[in-house]
């Protein structure tokens, strides 16, 4: 976009100008070279527009990509590199997260309270009803790029690792 070219008294009800601008009156040329902002003698009204002025083309010219500040949701919120537990289906609830497995999920404070589980690590994990990997109960393997609600040993693991 060229720039716009606007006289101060112009401004009245004309916030936000275009990304790029000058005024004339001496305020700012963002369309190339920087200008002496405020003059000397200028009314406090006057610092304020000028300053209000400028702050409007510079954000005007940010861009804002759709989404970008939106938080992750569900399974989405398993960090790259990580096998994620969740205490609701879906990956909804609270959240532990591991790179290579915990001995005792009573320490994470999710002994007994995995519902889900995405593994966005490289490697399967497998999943002990028993503290310490001990496999005398059952257990459950997951492969990597794997989610979904658990159909059995709901609230049940104690342990997890790399298989």
């Amino acid at each position: 976009m060229d720039c716009v070219i606007a006289e101060s008294s112009d401004l009245a009800g004309k916030l936000p100008l275009p990304p790029k601008f000058v005024i004339v009156d001496g305020i700012a040329d963002l369309c190339g070279k920087p200008e002496k902002i405020i003059e000397r003698g200028d009314s406090p009204m006057s610092i304020i527009t000028k300053t209000l002025v400028v702050a409007t083309a510079a954000l005007s010219s940010m861009v804002i990509t759709p989404g970008a500040a939106e938080a992750a949701t569900g399974y989405d919120r398993c960090p790259p590199g990580h096998m994620c537990l969740f205490d609701l289906w879906d990956g909804q609830g609270a959240m532990a997260y591991f790179k290579s497995g915990s001995p005792d999920l009573a320490l994470q404070n999710f002994d007994d309270r995995a519902q889900s589980q995405r593994n966005n690590n490289s490697s399967s994990f497998c999943a002990y009803v028993n503290k310490y990997y001990d496999n005398s109960g059952t257990s459950g393997t997951y492969p990597p790029g794997t989610s979904g609600n658990f159909n059995t040993n709901v609230n049940a693991y104690s342990s997890l690792r790399k298989c």
